[in-house]
């Protein structure tokens, strides 16, 4: 759960109050060495309090966003070497779920790794979301080693790295055009008390139930940094907690990218707080 700090709509005087909400449930379905298969389910609740409207098309922007898909991961091993994974989602993004099949999408990556020498290997990707940015965005990589423990993968349009850097402190780094960064650093202080710092910017997409363009999609965009902490509770229990500053916030509606930068609600960077749970079985 997550709660950003009422801010005024940028030059409008307008306030703004926002409210979120993330779960995620996995299920292994196989486990072995040279294979996985994981059933998923995932929700996103945004919930909204303000009177802001777009600039050019003057709708208001809905009360409650919803993002809720169902879906599956796998991973295999084969026996010359090489890997194939999927991740595979369907689902609804919109303040009215499934109202029409306009608000249905499909999310996938697929990716093959190849391994070219003992120590490095060749990654191809292809990523496929209906209701994003870029309906098919493909990508390809070179991975290698930085350490004994830590990786790197450049390529063309992404660029990765992780690993551990001592034995309590590990870092990763991911950067997708168009689709996120994502950053974080991690101290394991002990056992039982990790402490973070992280950096994300991202963009959701939702389609607006009743829009008169069914093309028309609403980008929520914005940038955060942070730091926190997660403490195991119990073998099975754990608490996250975080703080942090969240900019470059905007909301825009639209077909493509300049139609949504011009139609948009651009909002007053804001602090945050966020809180949640994991449960193992």
């Amino acid at each position: 759960m997550t709660g950003i700090e009422t801010s005024d709509e940028r030059g409008g005087g307008t306030r703004f109050e926002m409210m979120e909400s993330e779960s995620t449930f996995r299920y292994s379905l196989s486990h072995r060495e040279n294979r996985d298969i994981y059933f998923n389910v995932d929700t996103y609740w945004g919930s909204i309090e303000n009177s802001a409207t777009f600039d050019e098309s003057g709708e208001s922007l809905p009360e409650n966003l919803y993002d809720v898909g169902v879906g599956g991961l796998y991973r295999q091993d084969l026996d010359n070497g090489w890997t194939v994974g999927a991740r595979i989602r369907i689902g609804s993004a919109s303040d009215k779920l499934f109202d029409t099949g306009d608000e249905e999408h499909l999310r996938s990556l697929f990716l093959l790794r190849v391994p070219h020498t003992k120590y490095t290997t060749g990654v191809f990707m292809a990523n496929i979301n209906t209701a994003g940015a870029f309906p098919v965005f493909p990508a390809i990589g070179y991975a290698f080693p930085l350490s004994r423990r830590a990786y790197a993968l450049v390529g063309f349009p992404i660029i990765a790295a992780g690993g551990q850097i001592t034995d309590k402190l590990s870092f990763s780094f991911s950067y997708f055009p168009a689709l996120n960064i994502v950053a974080r650093v991690e101290y394991a202080a002990t056992e039982e008390w990790i402490v973070y710092a992280g950096f994300t910017s991202w963009a959701r997409f939702f389609s607006r139930a009743k829009r008169d363009d069914e093309d028309d999609r609403i980008r929520l965009q914005d940038s955060r940094a942070f730091f926190g902490g997660t403490v195991q509770l119990t073998k099975r229990l754990s608490l996250d907690g975080k703080v942090g500053y969240v900019f470059d916030r905007e909301f825009g509606e639209g077909d493509d990218f300049d139609e949504r930068k011009d139609n948009n609600i651009r909002l007053d960077d804001a602090g945050f707080v966020s809180v949640g749970l994991q449960l193992r079985f």
